[in-house]
């Protein structure tokens, strides 16, 4: 009879926590998500006798203490503040030398070149940039060039680096 007792306190005590929970929401965007994981955990306590009974209740607490271990572990992998700007700058520095590079491949083949090779280097705040290029139009070696030359000061007004080498590739 107590077990039962307890099993009626349970319910009600988080009955009464979950309506002080949904009251605490700043509006009604977060409410769907917020009653679906009540809703769970109210299943597992309304369950907990028939999972008791057949033993799964000590399968689901070893279920629930790995994932908190894991959770516990996760906690423990946290970066320091530099470390992790640092993870951010590296990221965003890779991000940006893809789109330079997209954008150097884009104005190289505007000028019927075709980019073999694209290398480019940022080192505080000086960038360079040395691309490998080859005619695609079959043109005369000044034509080509020219084109060269051409795309070179393109790349440098359009990506604002110190130092742009296109180089022709026979």
């Amino acid at each position: 009879m107590s077990g039962l007792y307890t099993w009626i306190q349970r319910v009600a005590g988080f009955l009464i926590l979950s309506a002080f929970l949904r009251e605490l929401l700043p509006g009604q965007r977060f409410e769907p998500f917020l009653r679906h994981i009540l809703g769970v955990l109210l299943i597992l306590i309304v369950l907990q006798p028939v999972l008791a009974a057949g033993g799964l209740d000590s399968w689901l607490e070893t279920r629930i203490s790995r994932w908190e271990e894991t959770w516990e572990s996760l906690e423990d992998v946290s970066l320091a503040g530099e470390d992790w700007e640092e993870l951010q700058w590296e990221f965003w520095k890779g991000e940006a030398v893809s789109q330079a590079e997209q954008e150097i491949r884009d104005i190289v083949e505007e000028h019927d070149l075709e980019m073999l090779d694209c290398d480019m280097k940022v080192e505080g705040e000086e960038s360079s940039v040395q691309v490998r290029v080859r005619d695609t139009a079959h043109r005369e070696e000044e034509a080509v060039s020219e084109a060269a030359g051409t795309a070179e000061e393109e790349i440098r007004a359009a990506l604002s680096l110190d130092q742009v080498t296109v180089e022709v590739d026979e």
